[in-house]
């Protein structure tokens, strides 16, 4: 069990030191192809006539492969989360020789959290980011385009 202990706490706070850098990133590069991809829908969507259909199959190309490269990166980032929460949880299961030993592993479950992928306290990927992305590049696209439409009367 100490030697558990010890590598947990090791991952632990190397995953912390890397997610204090590394989480910023995943942060903006979110942002970033999110902004991207409603631009290219916009694109897309208004301006469909006047382009050309090589541009507009370019465009739409990128879109789909900037969101799937980002879905699937999202999936990923939650399946670690749900994954290291599962961890913990069947840590409690565990058959201990003496009974110091089961209170110092309940008193370790309690103070560790789950790996994740995180920024700060403020952006944590989880399972349902991926829909809660999807949802906002739709309604984003649609909400540009209704307020273009409308300004245009």
């Amino acid at each position: 069990m100490d030697n558990l202990l010890k590598e947990y706490l090791t991952i632990e706070y190397l995953h912390k030191r890397a997610m204090h850098f590394y989480g910023l990133c995943i942060l903006h590069i979110h942002l970033l192809l999110g902004q991207f991809i409603l631009y290219c829908n916009y694109t897309l969507l208004r301006y469909r006539a006047e382009l050309d259909s090589v541009v507009l199959v370019f465009i739409g190309c990128i879109a789909f492969s900037s969101l799937t490269y980002w879905i699937f990166t999202l999936e990923a980032s939650g399946l670690l989360t749900s994954h290291a929460t599962q961890v913990l949880k069947s840590w409690k299961f565990m058959k201990h020789k003496n009974p110091l030993n089961a209170k110092l592993m309940r008193k370790f479950i309690k103070r560790s959290r789950p790996l994740s992928i995180y920024a700060r306290d403020f952006f944590t990927i989880r399972r349902l980011s991926v829909l809660k992305f999807i949802m906002a590049i739709v309604k984003g696209t649609f909400r540009a385009l209704l307020l273009t439409l409308t300004n245009k009367k």
